[in-house]
């Protein structure tokens, strides 16, 4: 009797172990941080081959949440007249299917974070296709945004590009709505403020292209545009081309972090824009287009280069000015710019000196420095206006063009990376800005 006891248990125990069916215990969080990290978003992801996930653990759905699920996707997958709502999510334009929709997003409320830990840790093929398709009913848009960075790194090819295929729409309509109030107080305190700025609607999704890292390394940001780079690197071409439509609809909604992401990752989306395959060639200019739509990317290969050279100087020039800082990046056309100045000094046509009245603490004060003649297109990016009286740089007096260069040698001598000027502006107002070099943009 004891060995049939023990061979029945050994017995069922086998059948729970390999049906896919079984609904499994709720899933249960890593106990060391060790086994938590197994399958992080990669910090620093462009470091050695890509790679794709390696799933090591048995994580479960909750049998009701599963099951939920399942009905839906059951029922959408059973149907030809599959499409999408408002919102970019699968539908189905049937009462049924949508009562079934309704009943997921009440159990998804509490528990859409365990989508994403299945995605990225459960061995089992056919629960992590429900979660990746659950994943765009949760309520919470955050959580499905890191979900779709984990499917870049879903090893099963069919599944990894279903769900992708599933998620390019969803990204579009997430990308170019605003915030909800709802929205706002997931992310940000209800504080007036932030509800006056969701009212007036200033700010949309500000962290949906962002993803933190661990607390370990809590100084280290991961730009969600990185997960589509670092995908542009797989062997496929069908997942390079998915991985290039995210970053063109990134380009789309939010141009000035497809613009860091370009930046980032200009060698891959040069070497997309020449690959063999046509697919991924169209792709890559489609993205590189949606930058800057006035300038679209030639299909000629022996262009493509020349064409992305001339929208990274449009995209990214050497001088930034923000108020009172200018930012100055390396670059031919920096060097180009203080080979102007220097012989616009010596020659004595950069200006001429001048007085001007500047208002200290109540009083009026006279000062002399060099008034500025016309300026020529290239030095105007600096900042500098015809008509600027420049009076004291980095706190030294300078009241004639050979001083002034006198000042700026010295300055490159000692390899200065910062300089402050004062000056009047052409309505005598008095100025103030820092250059800070920071060195080349582009690396």
């Amino acid at each position: 009797m004891i060995h049939k006891t023990l061979l029945l248990a050994l017995l069922l125990g086998e059948l729970v172990t390999v049906s896919a069916q079984s609904p499994g215990p709720r899933p249960v969080r890593p106990a060391t941080a060790e086994q938590d990290k197994l399958n992080a978003l990669p910090l620093y992801p462009f470091e050695g081959e890509f790679r794709y996930w390696s799933l090591q653990l048995d994580r479960r759905m909750d049998s009701k949440l599963r099951k939920a699920i399942s009905e839906l996707y059951t029922y959408y997958m059973g149907t030809q007249e599959r499409g999408v709502d408002e919102k970019g999510r699968p539908n189905v334009s049937h009462e049924r299917f949508t009562k079934l929709r309704e009943k997921l997003v009440s159990k998804l409320a509490k528990e859409a974070g365990w989508l994403t830990w299945i995605l990225k840790d459960s061995r089992n093929v056919n629960e992590r296709r429900l979660a990746a398709f659950a994943l765009f009913f949760a309520p919470e848009t955050q959580i499905a945004l890191w979900g779709v960075a984990y499917g870049a790194y879903e090893p099963r090819p069919v599944l990894r590009r279903q769900f992708l295929a599933w998620a390019l729409p969803w990204v579009k309509a997430q990308l170019q709505s605003r915030f909800t109030q709802e929205d706002a107080e997931n992310v940000y305190p209800p504080t007036p403020e932030n509800r006056a700025r969701v009212r007036e609607g200033n700010f949309r999704h500000e962290l949906v292209y962002v993803h933190q890292a661990p607390q370990t390394l809590k100084k280290t940001v991961l730009y969600w545009g990185d997960t589509w780079l670092n995908l542009m690197r797989a062997p496929e071409s069908q997942d390079r081309v998915l991985a290039l439509q995210m970053l063109e609809i990134l380009a789309q909604t939010r141009p000035a972090a497809a613009a860091k992401t370009l930046l980032r990752g200009e060698h891959w989306i040069r070497a997309n824009l020449i690959a063999k395959n046509e697919a991924v060639r169209r792709a890559a200019r489609n993205f590189v287009t949606a930058l800057d739509p006035k300038h679209p990317c030639p299909e000629d290969k022996a262009a493509v280069n020349a064409h992305l050279d001339a929208l990274m100087e449009r995209l990214f020039p050497p001088v930034e000015i923000q108020g009172a800082l200018a930012l100055l990046y390396d670059g031919p056309e920096l060097d180009a710019m203080a080979k102007l100045i220097n012989k616009m000094l010596a020659t004595g046509r950069f200006g001429y000196t001048a007085r001007g009245e500047v208002q200290s603490m109540g009083h009026k004060r006279t000062v002399q420095g060099v008034k500025l003649n016309v300026m020529p297109e290239l030095l105007q990016r600096l900042g500098l206006e015809t008509g600027m009286l420049i009076h004291t740089v980095d706190g030294t007096p300078v009241r004639s063009c050979e001083q002034l260069l006198a000042v700026l040698q010295s300055k490159a001598k000692a390899k200065a990376t910062s300089l402050v000027i004062e000056y009047l502006d052409p309505e005598d107002r008095p100025g103030m800005r820092r250059y800070l070099r920071k060195g080349p943009r582009r690396r």
